[in-house]
């Protein structure tokens, strides 16, 4: 897996490898990122834009105890690989043993 580095190391690379004579190939070889890494990098610093960090579980919480949906509506939690129907009357102890299931290990 790679490396995740910081925008500050990535900025420090970009210059690095735009004041280096080295080509693209051989600057990323010698500092272990790939080509791709640096063309992207260099792109995303020039529009001042930020690499966004991957993405992992995000827990919801509701923002008032009423539901913003009809009581009988049923809900539908789509992840990476299952698809969850949370029919009306679930019961939020079986819900959360569920979405706990789910969660990748750390």
């Amino acid at each position: 897996m790679a490396a995740h580095r910081s925008i500050s190391e990535r900025r420090a690379l970009v210059a690095d490898w735009l004041e280096s004579d080295l080509t693209t190939a051989d600057f990323a070889d010698s500092r272990g990122v790939s080509p791709s890494s640096l063309h992207r990098w260099r792109r995303q610093l020039e529009s001042g834009g930020h690499v966004p960090a991957p993405a992992g579980f995000v827990e919801l919480f509701a923002a008032s105890p009423e539901p913003a949906f009809p009581a009988d509506a049923p809900i539908e939690i789509r992840l990476v690989g299952a698809s969850i129907l949370v029919r009306p009357g679930a019961d939020r102890a079986t819900l959360a043993t569920v979405l706990a299931a789910l969660r990748p290990a750390s």
